[in-house]
């Protein structure tokens, strides 16, 4: 028999911090450019034990608030089960930690989230003329790093990547026109694949000279961290796309010294969109390629037993008229989509096995005892 664990919304004002640097007021670096849009979106995740094994130990990471931006103020206002803490990933998310004692075989653990958010469309103002990066801080180093995200896709210090950087920025010295010019060359050289297939990574979308909304976020972040430009990924919801579709989407933030984290979506870049986005349709769900949900559990069954599900429902409470592309501009699925998730099994050892059978034997004689009381 499935079990579904639903309990009322409790109420949790909790709005996304600002991780990683202090960004200005945005009356000194950017300014609004239409009034805001609100909306309202709900997560149902729902995590499904297909096997007759029980699952123990069961860690589910779940992503309740993307980094801080300007341009969108995501505030998580209700949940259907506290999380066990909460914690903030090197991405600048707001991560709850939920754990499960066990899960038997036929049974569902859900879980329903829900947000309020107001998004701008916006400008920035940036100076011609930067201080120096301070190269020495974690958030340089981080944003810069080779390595990071380097498997996910975003093949930054590779060859074919290096090479584009260093003919398109000769002679710029400002970060802001290295970034601008980064920006300019993968609009004019990438095209959109309009059957939504990823090419893969940066480095292959490069090759290839297509790929989807994902794939121009990767490569420009491998643009600007190979350029010694911190850049990061913001994996969101575009709520319209000129053309009255809605669906999942990718863009990226760069960061330049007294400004903070600048907005720039390349996939819409012969829009404009470098330093601005001319609607207020962007809602950032979480930073850095990484799952919205992941989940750790330990089982005697070598095979995975648990299934992951997540999607959205997103609802339209305001949303001011904002001047429309003249076509419809490419988001990577029309639709609601399903968020990404991870499963991770655990091999359960012989001293654990014997421990979980004995807690679930007294667990039994104390129910026993508390009928016969």
């Amino acid at each position: 028999m499935r079990r579904f664990l639903v309990l009322a919304f409790a109420t949790l004002p909790l709005t996304a911090p600002s991780m990683g640097a202090i960004v200005q007021a945005a009356s000194v670096t950017s300014e609004y450019i239409s009034e805001p849009a609100h909306y309202q979106f709900r997560e149902t995740i729902k995590i499904h034990n297909r096997s007759q094994t029980v699952a123990e130990n069961i860690v589910a990471r779940v992503v309740l608030l993307p980094p801080s931006t300007l341009y969108s103020q995501v505030t998580l206002t209700g949940y259907s089960q506290r999380p066990a803490r909460i914690v903030h990933d090197q991405n600048g998310n707001t991560v709850g930690i939920y754990r499960v004692q066990r899960l038997a075989g036929g049974q569902t653990q859900t879980l329903h989230l829900k947000w309020s958010v107001i998004s701008h469309a916006i400008a920035y103002r940036l100076p011609a003329h930067v201080k120096p990066y301070n190269t020495h801080s974690a958030l340089f180093r981080l944003y810069t790093n080779p390595h990071f995200e380097y498997r996910q896709g975003v093949s930054t210090d590779a060859p074919a990547i290096t090479a584009i950087v260093q003919k398109v920025t000769r002679g710029l010295t400002s970060p802001v026109a290295r970034a601008k010019a980064l920006f300019v060359w993968e609009v004019n050289h990438i095209r959109y694949n309009p059957q939504g297939t990823s090419s893969g990574s940066a480095l292959a979308t490069l090759k290839t000279g297509s790929g989807i909304c994902s794939n121009f976020a990767e490569l420009y972040a491998a643009l600007l961290r190979t350029d010694h430009i911190p850049a990061r990924l913001i994996s969101g919801y575009a709520t319209n796309n000129g053309g009255g579709k809605a669906g999942f989407h990718e863009w990226d933030e760069f960061y330049i010294p007294d400004v903070g984290w600048v907005v720039a979506d390349p996939t819409w870049g012969h829009f404009g969109y470098f330093a601005r986005l001319q609607d207020n349709w962007h809602v950032p769900l979480y930073g850095g390629v990484v799952p919205d949900v992941d989940v750790h559990y330990a089982s005697r069954d070598r095979r995975a037993i648990l299934n992951v599900s997540s999607s959205y429902q997103f609802t339209t409470q305001s949303m001011s008229i904002t001047p429309a592309p003249k076509v419809p501009l490419p988001i990577a699925a029309a639709g609601l989509p399903n968020t990404t998730a991870m499963v991770h099994r655990h091999p359960q050892s012989a001293w654990a096995r014997w421990w979980a059978a004995v807690i679930h034997a007294i667990g039994a004689v104390l129910k026993r005892l508390s009928h016969i009381l």
